[in-house]
């Protein structure tokens, strides 16, 4: 569900599909997407990102149109969007994060972790904190303030 309660996501009725309906009109938008693992909508539900074991694509809710397409990421196990929908956090089996631009798909930094697989990412609900958790059983926070230099410069 759209975190705007507009939107509802499920698998489609065709292999490889996932269907979203308009929850008022029940009005069904199908997009093409292989072996999707995780789903999420961007903060002000105007994008709807999935990931399969290694794409992550993108799809702009008021045109149906595909804005990031097939984007190559590593063994993807989860993703997140910023609370300000700029960015896209991904975390896989390799050791390490990658933030992308939810925009354009543009990788905009590589962090490594050594904890492992990065299993689970979230940020706190005001984008200062980002939380990790791996295969090692261990939590990392990192200071997306201490990032956000980094990323303005990247853009």
């Amino acid at each position: 569900m759209s975190p705007d309660g507009k939107w509802l996501v499920h698998q489609g009725l065709e292999k490889g599909e996932l269907a979203v309906r308009e929850v008022s009109s029940k009005k069904l938008i199908s997009f093409k997407a292989q072996k999707v693992r995780k789903i999420a909508f961007s903060p002000d539900s105007k994008r709807f990102a999935a990931i399969a074991t290694d794409t992550m694509n993108v799809w702009d809710m008021a045109t149906g149109r595909e804005v990031v397409h097939a984007l190559k990421i590593p063994r993807v196990m989860d993703m997140a969007f910023s609370p300000d929908g700029k960015h896209i956090v991904t975390g896989g089996t390799e050791p390490a994060l990658r933030i992308w631009d939810a925009t354009t798909g543009r990788q905009l930094r590589t962090l490594e972790d050594e904890g492992g697989t990065v299993n689970i990412v979230a940020f706190s609900r005001d984008g200062k904190l980002l939380a990790t958790s791996g295969s090692y059983m261990t939590v990392k926070l990192w200071d997306m303030a201490s990032l956000a230099e980094a990323l303005d410069k990247s853009r």
